[in-house]
């Protein structure tokens, strides 16, 4: 794995400040590790990692670039921020605080950096659609306006893989404890909805309707009568969040 002169020296200096996250600094060595050669037992040994760990931040990096030591882009469209701009973003949030602020939010830096807020979120939603995606295609040479409206209603409730021990009521009650957000057992998208937005010229824009649905991880285990506990099963549960359209444009 090569590094480019400019992704190592951004690898390096957020390494080197005291400011920066400990989660983030030990991909950033991680990835420096990889690119001297060394396998992924070699360097999870050098940083108290684990293979495994090394292997999937080396496998993301390679895939992603810088990108990928953050959070990997959610499915329906294609990605809307370049590595510079990861970059950027982390480089800002580090180095600086915004006015009348002793910290940045994410509107507030989405704002800063002309981009969008959900595209810096660090609890990115998963959109699940109840109506198939439509295309409207712009073959003229100005910019025009593109209407859709969905044509279905469905219902998404809270979906896992694993094997769950606690009713849906109980797990979004931690998971909204856990990210400070507000999530349903269930939420309907309804028949109806229509958005409008901008399609530039020779340019086909993209829209499904769905619910967005946090993702997240956790366990179950059963307490048993006699005191014992059981065996710890992994669950990964998508907690229905918002109703809305998910957009994204080609040419």
């Amino acid at each position: 794995m090569t590094l480019s002169d400019e992704e190592r020296a951004a690898l390096e200096g957020w390494v080197r400040r005291r400011s920066t996250l400990r989660a983030w600094a030990l991909r950033c060595r991680i990835i420096l590790a990889c690119a001297t050669g060394a396998s992924n037992k070699d360097v999870a040994a050098q940083l108290g990692s684990t293979p495994h760990a090394v292997g999937r931040w080396r496998k993301r990096f390679v895939e992603h670039r810088i990108a990928g030591l953050g959070d990997m882009p959610r499915p329906g469209g294609p990605r809307t921020v370049t590595d510079e701009q990861v970059a950027a973003v982390v480089t800002k949030t580090l180095e600086s605080t915004p006015k009348n602020a002793t910290h940045w939010s994410t509107r507030a830096m989405a704002k800063e950096m002309g981009l969008s807020q959900s595209g810096l979120d660090p609890r990115p939603d998963y959109h699940k659609g109840v109506d198939a995606e439509q295309t409207n295609y712009n073959g003229t040479s100005r910019t025009a306006r593109s209407t859709f409206t969905s044509e279905v209603t469905g219902k998404i409730g809270i979906a896992y893989s694993g094997e769950l021990k606690v009713g849906g009521s109980a797990a979004v009650v931690e998971i909204e404890g856990k990210f400070g957000v507000e999530l349903s057992v269930e939420l309907t998208a309804k028949l109806g909805s229509t958005i409008a937005v901008d399609t530039p010229s020779k340019h086909s824009t993209h829209a499904r309707y769905g619910v967005y649905r946090l993702k997240s991880y956790g366990y179950s285990q059963y307490l048993y009568a006699n005191c014992t506990i059981g065996v710890k099963k992994n669950v990964t549960i998508y907690t229905p969040r918002r109703v809305g359209w998910v957009l994204w444009e080609t040419r």
